[in-house]
């Protein structure tokens, strides 16, 4: 049984920041592997479109995460599921280090998508038990401004690794220390005996509402993870810079994120979660045109901010406003947002870098646009009245 603050102020816990730096590990490690593609594509010799499998790869790990959750969490309950998928994690992560060829990559990868995924939607739920509705909204906006700047640090430490003799991979290892010594160090979280719910796990038909909401998350995801992974590859395109250099330069939108979703999490009380997500969409539009169209630093400085800006608060809120239409069935929601995520970055990434081979990377990211425009279409489809 967990104890709710009903408060809508956010009373932040021990565990409360224990769970925000689980849920970090991840985030660094998105930061520090998507960004970190080019560098990848580049070491193994591979087209943009076999180096987008690795996207893929993630993709259907998240995926098979999302549909297993609602057993595994019934079965085990949550403390059991993040332990064991941190764990999970440090052991792709291990693999992505030490072993170069695709064919270790692509499954290691799949590896770190899968408990990736888990980590993601039990931190989720664990602050929503922990803290209530209004409490549980504030608190996982504040967790994914820490996983944005821990992304950002992932970013930065692979892009200073890239340029040494360690190589860019040298940058994951702080995922696997952090584990382990959050895991020993760090607060306990209660090991409450688990019995599963005799009526079963979580189930039931989801409104329409949600499922329209659902595809502008997963097109607001694909947008985030296609801009992450091959960002890079279209600085280097447009303005000739070296591959670290290049990578580095995508710190600026995950440190945006961070920002946008600091700034998030102050709102989103009081301005409507539609009207945050709406200006915050044409932020991202506006970013990416000066994005696509810039061949300088200082023009790739300030469109990928605006980007990051833009998509900062996509992912929480957009939850945030699923969940309000399935009360008490946020599991089973949180199961099909995986599987949409895993849609998302497995596909995005894909279509842009098999378009990148084809037409080259500038005018493969035309299909940013079309995201952005399908999660506009969703949102006013499926917004409160």
């Amino acid at each position: 049984m967990h104890l709710v603050n009903v408060s809508k102020d956010l009373i932040r816990t021990p565990l409360t920041w224990l769970t925000y730096a689980q849920l970090s590990l991840y985030g660094y490690f998105v930061g520090a592997f998507g960004p970190a593609q080019p560098l990848l594509r580049s070491e193994q010799h591979t087209s943009y479109t076999i180096a987008s499998l690795h996207g893929t790869a993630l993709a259907l790990g998240a995926a098979l995460a999302g549909v297993t959750l609602t057993r595994v969490v019934h079965r085990i309950g949550y403390t059991r599921t993040l332990n064991n998928a941190l764990h999970l994690l440090c052991v792709g992560v291990l693999i992505c280090i030490v072993a170069k060829p695709v064919v270790f990559t692509l499954p290691a990868a799949f590896i770190c998508g899968f408990a990736g995924s888990f980590t993601v939607m039990v931190t989720t739920s664990l602050l929503r038990d922990a803290h209530g509705s209004a409490g549980g909204e504030k608190a996982l906006a504040e967790a994914n401004v820490l996983a944005s700047f821990t992304g950002a640090l992932g970013t930065t430490l692979v892009g200073v690794f890239a340029a040494t003799q360690l190589g860019w991979r040298a940058g994951l290892l702080l995922i696997i220390v952090m584990t382990y010594l959050l895991h020993f160090f760090g607060p306990k979280r209660p090991e409450l005996s688990h019995e599963p719910h005799p009526e079963g796990h979580q189930s039931g038909n989801l409104p329409i509402r949600f499922w329209i909401g659902l595809i502008g998350v997963i097109a607001a995801i694909g947008s985030e993870f296609a801009t992450s992974f091959w960002a890079a590859a279209l600085i280097r395109e447009n303005s000739g810079t070296s591959a670290s250099l290049a990578t580095l330069t995508v710190m600026v939108l995950l440190l945006t994120m961070g920002v946008g979703r600091y700034i998030g999490s102050i709102v989103m009380h009081r301005i409507s979660l539609d009207l945050t997500v709406l200006i915050t969409l044409l932020i991202a539009l506006i970013g990416f045109f000066i994005f696509w169209s810039g061949h300088t630093t200082w023009q790739n400085f300030i469109g990928l901010g605006l980007i990051g800006l833009g998509l900062s608060v996509q992912y929480p809120l957009g939850v945030a406003r699923l969940f309000r239409f399935i009360p008490g069935l946020e599991d089973h929601g949180m199961g099909k947002v995986s599987i949409g995520a895993g849609i998302a970055i497995g596909g995005a990434p894909l279509i842009l870098g098999a378009l990148g081979d084809r037409y080259g990377v500038s005018t493969g990211y035309l299909f940013l646009p079309i995201l952005l425009a399908i999660a506009l279409i969703s949102l006013s489809l499926s917004r409160s009245r």
